[in-house]
């Protein structure tokens, strides 16, 4: 399960932020390479912050932010607790355990 972040942007889009307060600013191209690990909430506070406030400002960005967060939500939403009958996932991990995996 992922740790999506929610990132109430709309009303801050465009408004100021006081971008001494984040000696690393992000460009674009730097705040987009790090957007999975922001969904998922592995960056380090700093970072978060520097991609956070970089989609508080950046319009385009926060699009690409909103649609990545959506279809998070909804690929979590349309998994099944159970992907498979039982007997299938063993037949799975005896073939896979045949050809040399251990798991």
């Amino acid at each position: 399960m992922r740790a999506m972040l929610a990132l109430d942007v709309p009303e801050y889009v465009g408004s100021p932020v006081i971008m001494s307060d984040f000696p690393e600013a992000l460009d674009c191209h730097a705040a987009m390479r790090r957007l999975w690990e922001y969904l998922d909430g592995e960056l380090s506070e700093r970072i978060l912050e520097a991609v956070h406030a970089h989609l508080a400002i950046c319009a385009n960005c926060y699009r690409h932010y909103d649609f990545e967060r959506q279809f998070l939500a909804a690929l979590e939403a349309a998994q099944a607790e159970e992907c498979a009958p039982p007997r299938l996932h063993e037949q799975v991990l005896e073939a896979l355990c045949a050809e040399g995996f251990t798991p």
